[in-house]
């Protein structure tokens, strides 16, 4: 999953095919492959689409890949950002207005007749006030809309694409959603992962953005060391790829040298967290007295122990002997990262 802006109802169907992205997105992990094969199967059905995830998940990638995989591919691709939309300027930024109209004094386009033929996406659908989210409705259902100061209706076909971090059905129980509309919405739905849910894809987001950040700055990076990934691996994104992405620039911006320390990444990751400290996952098991003098190793000992060996056997490589274990990358990385700071 990578992107500079801004991962789904699935059951009944084959297990996702392996894969490693789709137009933006980066990443193999089960949730992800997940996320393509519902992209590809919404883009296919000409109907509106919501896209819900939290701040920083690639929701506009989200909503190109529906366009750019759609019959409606070679039309425009149009945002509608509605949380910088004011009220006063939703109508005319819609719809457009005519000269006498506008407060500039000359006529222009409205955002629906720019993206005639091609896809409308709606951007954060759920800041959008109780009137704008009225004339919404009112062209989502008939495809038709006045110009601000026309005194006739014009008609126009576009895929509308909305996108919202909220939790929408909270958002209509608690009055700021026209239920209405929340239902027009709702037709076609994709759910995004956080990058906490998907963090065996952070090595390969990682690499990306770095070779992307060595051909903007001119710098080749030889990437992290084991201990610097290890803290991108445990920690728990609360601003998802977003600011994976800040922390990678702020850290290639402070890096010395092509390798990236943990301590860097410590840092980086406090500066954009807030915290003067990152907490590191740590074991909260202990050998308690019993455990010394019975002879019998507590759990936590023998797990350590287990994997210890698999990455000695596996000549360090933590992908090998997670294999080997039969579990993901990150387990056993928070894991050896929990050792060193029990």
């Amino acid at each position: 999953m990578l992107s500079d802006t801004e991962q789904y109802g699935h059951q009944s169907h084959a297990r996702p095919q392996e894969r490693h992205q789709l137009g933006g997105f980066i990443g193999s992990s089960l949730p992800m492959r997940i996320a393509y094969d519902e992209l590809e199967r919404i883009a296919a059905v000409d109907d509106t689409v919501l896209v819900l995830g939290e701040s920083g998940t690639g929701k506009e990638l989200a909503a190109r890949a529906v366009h750019d995989l759609s019959v409606r591919a070679s039309d425009p691709f149009v945002i509608v950002d509605c949380a910088a939309t004011s009220i006063a300027n939703f109508e005319r930024a819609l719809f457009g207005a005519y000269a006498r109209d506008d407060e500039m004094g000359q006529s222009r386009e409205g955002l629906v007749t720019l993206a005639a033929g091609g896809s409308l996406f709606l951007n954060e659908v759920s800041e959008l006030d109780y009137a704008s989210q009225s004339l919404l409705l009112r062209f989502i259902d008939s495809g038709v809309f006045r110009c601000v100061g026309a005194t006739e209706e014009s008609a126009v076909d576009v895929r509308i694409i909305a996108s919202s971090r909220r939790d929408l059905s909270e958002e209509v129980k608690a009055g700021r959603l026209r239920e209405d509309l929340y239902y027009r919405l709702h037709v076609l739905q994709i759910r995004l992962p956080p990058l906490r849910e998907i963090l065996d894809d952070i090595p390969h987001i990682t690499s990306a953005v770095l070779d992307r950040l060595a051909a903007e700055t001119g710098r080749p990076f030889d990437g992290l060391t084991y201990d610097a990934e290890a803290q991108l691996l445990s920690y728990d994104w609360p601003g998802n790829v977003r600011q994976l992405q800040s922390v990678l620039r702020w850290v290639t911006a402070m890096t010395v040298g092509s390798e990236i320390s943990a301590d860097v990444v410590m840092k980086a990751i406090a500066q954009f967290d807030g915290r003067s400290e990152v907490a590191s996952p740590a074991e909260t098991d202990f050998v308690g007295s019993g455990a010394r003098t019975s002879g019998v190793k507590p759990l936590w000992l023998v797990e350590k122990e287990v994997i210890q060996h698999a990455i000695d056997v596996s000549g360090g490589n933590i992908n090998r002997a997670a294999a080997l274990l039969e579990v993901a990358p990150s387990t056993i990385y928070r894991k050896v990262q929990g050792w060193k700071h029990g």
